[in-house]
């Protein structure tokens, strides 16, 4: 998460998230990399800190301040090299050592290790300041239950504004994370074939469901011509259970629908007035022959 800050007083983590293993009884040993890029102007000091991590809602708001069975994890766990000071193109390892108790629960432990920088010169501007988030995503291992269900595919199919989206509704009622697959393939109606939605050419995707929640997920059809008419298929993929849904997508802009309704509405003011017109037209008398 990113609070603010120039590009000289920026930095990079890495990995954003990752998804580990865990056995009871046993201690895990992991580490994150801050770096600042080389062309940074400022010396930067950086403080780590853990945190649990949650979800709320449908639309998965990120709660990094509830405790909850699902981040006993940050009780477990300890940072090592957790504060120090980088120059340009400098690089710290922040370890983080998990010592998982025998009583430890099946299932998912979620946390976050917040990652702070200041700029040495300027420690108390806020402009200064950047805070940036690397995710764990853990599982213990035990009695794991891995249920859910496809709640919702859908498309939509007429767009007058903006982009066409689909939407994915996703029920994981088991204890641990789970991973839906979701692939999407655009075909534009009237020739061109198929249509990438990235920059990589891929038009698949992936999300996580964290356990015991309903994530309501939605996603923009970006790169799709401003015009047109486009078959869309979505499938998906999670717990074994699949979904496709393919739908014809209108894209209309306004402008396009408000001048096609005028342009019909002349070809009618047209017609009717030549109708008009024929029937006012006076009727010449034949005179009778001899």
């Amino acid at each position: 998460m990113e609070t603010g800050g120039s590009v000289e007083s920026g930095f990079i983590i890495s990995p954003m998230s990752q998804t580990i293993s865990l056995k009871a009884g046993e201690t895990y040993e992991g580490e994150i990399l801050v770096a600042v890029p080389k062309a940074a102007k400022k010396n930067l000091k950086y403080q780590a800190a853990l945190y649990p991590f949650s979800v709320s809602g449908g639309d998965y708001a990120m709660d990094f301040s509830t405790m909850s069975d699902w981040s006993q994890i940050v009780q477990w766990t300890t940072l090592e090299n957790d504060a120090g000071e980088l120059e340009p193109d400098g690089k710290a390892k922040v370890k983080f050592i998990i010592k998982v108790p025998e009583t430890a629960p099946a299932g998912g432990q979620y946390a976050m290790i917040g990652i702070r920088s200041v700029s040495l010169e300027a420690p108390s501007t806020v402009n200064d300041t950047y805070e940036m988030a690397s995710l764990i995503y853990a599982e213990v291992e035990g009695e794991t239950k891995h249920e859910g269900e496809i709640l919702e595919n859908k498309i939509t199919s007429f767009v007058t504004s903006g982009v066409p989206e689909v939407s994915t509704k996703l029920q994981n009622s088991g204890n641990v994370h789970e991973t839906a697959e979701m692939k999407l393939t655009v075909k534009n109606v009237f020739g061109g074939g198929e249509i990438s939605l990235s920059e990589d050419g891929k038009n698949e995707y992936s999300v996580i469901v964290m356990p015991d929640s309903t994530r309501d997920f939605t996603r923009e059809l970006a790169n799709m011509p401003a015009l047109g008419v486009f078959e869309v298929t979505q499938d998906i993929s999670f717990l074994g259970e699949n979904s496709s849904v393919t739908s014809l997508v209108f894209i209309c802009p306004i402008w396009f629908l408000a001048l096609a309704i005028a342009t019909v509405a002349a070809i009618i003011g047209v017609i009717v007035g030549g109708i008009i017109k024929r029937h006012k037209r006076p009727k010449i008398a034949l005179e009778p022959k001899d």
